[in-house]
């Protein structure tokens, strides 16, 4: 949980997630991925980089955010993977809206040029989601 927080602060302070915290990442979940794999895991991964990739380049996510999201989706028991999905995208919905209204008061183009810390939303459910899944 602490690294989550580490990842979350990363992408609010420099908009990035490197690729050496999604690797550690990886690492640190081997254990729940081998203990809770079953095909779908692998589904909802492949399904992640691929509409991971498509927003990418339509420009919606970035890379680690899709690269993160795959990783952590490896982790997370199928029972919970719609409801981890759906988390993601209400707090993302929330920040969204936050920065839009911080954008209005301040100065909007700097807001849209900075763009979302997504990365934030990911781990937030990702916290409760490995919880659930890991106990």
């Amino acid at each position: 949980m602490l690294f989550l927080i580490i990842i979350g602060y990363s992408d609010w302070k420099t908009r990035t997630i490197p690729n050496k915290f999604v690797l550690f990442l990886l690492i640190l979940l081997l254990p729940t991925i081998i203990k809770n794999f079953h095909i779908i895991v692998l589904i909802h991964f492949l399904g992640i980089l691929i509409l991971g990739f498509l927003l990418f380049l339509a420009g919606v996510m970035g890379a680690g955010d899709i690269k993160l999201l795959a990783v952590i989706s490896l982790a997370v028991k199928p029972a919970f993977f719609l409801l981890f999905l759906f988390s993601i995208t209400s707090m993302g919905g929330v920040l969204a809206i936050g920065y839009l209204i911080y954008g209005y008061c301040t100065d909007i183009n700097k807001v849209r040029a900075r763009g979302i810390p997504y990365g934030l939303p990911i781990v937030l459910s990702a916290a409760w989601a490995l919880f659930v899944s890991i106990h």
